[in-house]
């Protein structure tokens, strides 16, 4: 992938644009227009949130159980009875709350906002000064995509500590726009009943079609985005070769990514002119990122919570009981670990997290791979499948329950071969 400095980008990408705009069809979306930051988008999202009939709250009701499937079972949010909506209470972008017994506190990143020093802990400081039970608290960190993470300078030790994380999330939840908001308005512009709610179906439509836009996902302009696409393939130098494999979309996704920050970056030091123009062109680079590396071939939550069992973020190995030497952990997607590598002075077990299952690679030249070969073939406490020679997988679904637990078994297992 070639890259470039921003001005040079943005004089061929618009001469690339100019090319295609008799492809696109006509359309009309009021925040496209007017540009919607992150403060539009809070308020947007609390509007929506505070929608009630009859002293229910239906959407928030929905957004909370999203928000549950995401805790787990000791970190549950009850039901909210009389919930209170503001905006920029403590300089908190979305802050909802029950007087003295819980709060949301959603931290919009939707912009890439650079964290400030402190900033999630004193969030959480501040509802403890409302009389909200610290145990009560939950902090919600919503992001564009998923890839930005808070900052260890905002998401402090306290700000852990007095959310509950430790080995899991606690009370702290990492919500994304792309993938858990825009599939959320989805379900709730499906199932709401809109006859007396012209103007909040409005709303919706008008809302969905912006993120799917802004996402390059719009059915509408399928054909527009196909051949613009295929454009900035041959702007930044991106042959079929360079995707073949998992591993290898992963790195141009995330070298995509990068050079799309950059620009960011670099835009932001000019004028609010220039500034805009990220906006302008970060529909196309995300269309070319859901072409490359689309969202079915990236691993699910649980390939993360199973890597996350027996990898941390340092590359260490948490797991002391697995039976070898030498651990490394790959990073093909920035935010988490996709491939553990495990062996002894020669690296002869790859482990790879795919979307569907997780993938044995034998790796060692030595005798020790048909050895481990006959160990997975014998294997009768997990299913194996032989997808190729020295490679087996292992399907989530089969085992989706207890996967962990039969992963610590088989590595406990593996420890006791003689071969190694």
């Amino acid at each position: 992938m070639t890259e470039m400095n921003p001005q040079e980008f943005f004089c061929k990408f618009n001469e690339l644009k100019n090319q295609n705009e008799q492809k696109r069809p006509y359309n009309m979306n009021l925040l496209d227009e007017l540009h919607a930051n992150e403060n539009a988008h809070s308020r947007i999202l609390m509007k929506l949130l505070s929608f009630s009939v009859s002293k229910e709250y239906p959407i928030f009701e929905k957004f909370v159980s999203i928000l549950n499937e995401k805790l787990g079972d000791n970190f549950k949010i009850q039901d909210f009875h009389a919930p209170i909506f503001e905006g920029q209470f403590a300089f908190i972008d979305v802050y909802i709350y029950e007087k003295t017994k819980q709060s949301l506190i959603i931290e919009n990143k939707i912009e890439w906002a650079t964290d400030q020093d402190k900033q999630l802990e004193r969030y959480i400081e501040s509802s403890k000064n409302a009389d909200i039970p610290e145990n009560k608290i939950y902090v919600i960190y919503l992001t564009d995509d998923g890839r930005k993470k808070a900052s260890n300078y905002s998401l402090t030790e306290k700000a852990k500590s007095m959310l509950g994380v430790t080995t899991d999330n606690g009370r702290y939840i990492e919500l994304n726009y792309r993938y858990d908001v825009l599939p959320f308005l989805k379900d709730i512009l499906a199932y709401l009943d809109f006859s007396k709610e012209v103007y909040l179906k409005t709303a919706l439509v008008q809302y969905i079609d912006y993120l799917e836009g802004r996402y390059g996902i719009r059915e509408r302009e399928k054909a527009y985005f196909e051949s613009m696409t295929k454009g900035l393939k041959e702007l930044l130098s991106i042959q079929d070769s360079d995707t073949a494999t998992i591993i290898q979309k992963e790195t141009v996704y995330n070298k995509i990514n990068e050079f799309k920050e950059r620009l960011a970056d670099e835009l932001k030091k000019t004028s609010e002119e220039n500034h805009c123009l990220i906006a302008n062109v970060e529909p196309y680079l995300n269309a070319l990122n859901n072409e490359i590396y689309p969202e079915k071939m990236q691993p699910k939550a649980l390939a993360r919570k199973v890597l996350f069992t027996f990898a941390n973020k340092d590359k260490q190995i948490i797991d002391n009981s697995t039976p070898f030497t030498t651990g490394q952990i790959i990073w093909a997607n920035p935010n988490m670990h996709n491939i553990v590598i495990f062996g002894t002075k020669s690296s002869v077990l790859n482990i790879v997290f795919a979307t569907e299952q997780i993938e044995f690679h034998l790796r060692s030249e030595f005798a020790q791979r048909d050895q481990l070969k006959e160990f997975f073939v014998n294997y009768r406490q997990l299913s194996f499948e032989e997808k190729e020679d020295f490679v087996f997988t292992l399907p989530y679904e089969k085992h989706y329950q207890n996967i962990i637990d039969e992963l610590k078994t088989l590595f406990a297992e593996l420890k006791n071969c003689s071969f190694w």
